[in-house]
């Protein structure tokens, strides 16, 4: 019973004891409201097409001599800036996601209270929570998940200094890992390439879906966790990045 193998069987067990027997309701509004794969996909398109020539087209425009001249051109302008982009984030965030409230809202949000394994592929979910909770949940987690890509997006643009290779550096750093793992055989490493990145923070279907754990430290923590204690970290790294690259430009 001191193993890790007994210890993530228990754990899951104890989070899947309870949940309620599958039975039949309608639940199709709320499919559509709850598409986070989708809902992610355009988000993070507008948030790249959007804040990829946030600092790239100065140099692009020939413009960052000026600015770089300036008394804040390297301190308030840069955060500013990032400001900037995090409430365009957070625009995109809610249009797209009112948009997709639309699909719930043609059915007067039937179906709100019923347990989320009711849903296609959430059959195996080991939360026992109801569709609006996943919903509010997922909302919260994509949230969180798109304020980093947006970061990210900013600091590949302030570090190249090209707007089309920022955007596909931005663009290539959501799809590619996923895509990376689907390349490698089922171990460990193409667990991480597969489940720890971008894509899975902001679209966050897969933290939902299944059971999976990793190992910390002998004791079993729920993917959701180790996800968005990651995210949640690396915030304030890429804030700090940003800023002191902009203190470092050159012209």
């Amino acid at each position: 019973i001191d193993t890790y193998e007994y210890k993530n069987i228990k754990f899951v067990y104890d989070k899947v004891k309870n949940i309620e027997e599958a039975k039949y309701y309608f639940t199709s509004g709320w499919l559509s409201t709850t598409d986070f794969n989708v809902i992610a996909t355009l988000i993070t398109t507008l948030i790249a097409v959007g804040l990829a020539t946030i600092f790239s087209d100065e140099y692009q425009s020939n413009s960052a001599q000026i600015v770089l001249s300036c008394k804040r051109g390297k301190n308030k302008l840069v955060s500013s800036k990032i400001i900037a982009g995090l409430i365009y984030t957070a625009i995109v965030f809610i249009i797209i996601n009112g948009v997709y409230m639309f699909g719930a809202l043609q059915f007067d949000f039937i179906g709100w209270d019923k347990p989320l394994e009711l849903f296609k592929y959430y059959m195996m979910t080991p939360f026992d929570m109801r569709i609006i909770d996943y919903y509010i949940a997922g909302l919260g987690t994509s949230f969180i998940g798109a304020m980093l890509f947006s970061l990210v997006t900013m600091l590949m643009s302030l570090i190249v200094k090209n707007n089309m290779i920022s955007l596909l550096l931005s663009l290539g750093m959501y799809y590619s890992p996923a895509f990376v793992g689907s390349f490698i055989p089922i171990d460990s490493i193409a667990r991480i390439f597969s489940e720890i990145n971008l894509a899975e923070a902001v679209r966050i279907e897969g933290m939902f879906k299944f059971a999976s754990t990793y190992n910390i430290f002998g004791n079993p923590v729920l993917y959701l966790t180790v996800l968005i204690s990651l995210v949640v970290i690396s915030i304030p790294v890429v804030v700090y990045l940003i800023k002191y690259f902009g203190k470092k430009q050159a012209i």
